[in-house]
């Protein structure tokens, strides 16, 4: 797994291959990467603790695909609303989770379809 990490990570930051060495390259890549995973759990963290919220508040309906457009749109919203400040330095943190939390709601419809698809085929190809 972190040899495979490593391969990406140095595909992603090759540019700067010519101003360091290939040991040193490969080091700043893998921290990078170790770095990128830090944050990621983190907001991921912030996601799940910010839909506990709202399923507090009652907000249901997730996983309904007939949401779809309206997912598309609070996502837009959500990410306009966290970056109208960007410029005081005063980003609104809940925002950009919500945003995030809107494109995973997309992310999930979109890949229950991928599946859903995929089993057809395979029966189709059985038949």
């Amino acid at each position: 797994m972190i040899e495979l990490r490593r391969t990406r990570a140095r595909r992603s930051t090759g540019h700067l291959e010519g101003n360091m060495g290939k040991a040193s390259l490969a080091r700043t890549s893998i921290e990078e990467v170790m770095e990128t995973e830090k944050y990621v759990s983190l907001f991921s963290q912030s996601m799940n603790e910010r839909l506990s919220e709202k399923v507090e508040r009652g907000w249901r309906g997730w996983d309904d695909p007939k949401k779809r457009a309206d997912f598309e749109g609070e996502a837009g919203y959500a990410l306009a609303l966290a970056t109208k400040f960007r410029a005081t330095g005063k980003m609104r943190m809940k925002k950009l989770i919500d945003a995030a939390n809107f494109c995973m709601f997309l992310w999930r419809i979109e890949r229950a379809n991928q599946e859903s698809r995929a089993k057809r085929k395979s029966k189709e190809g059985r038949q």
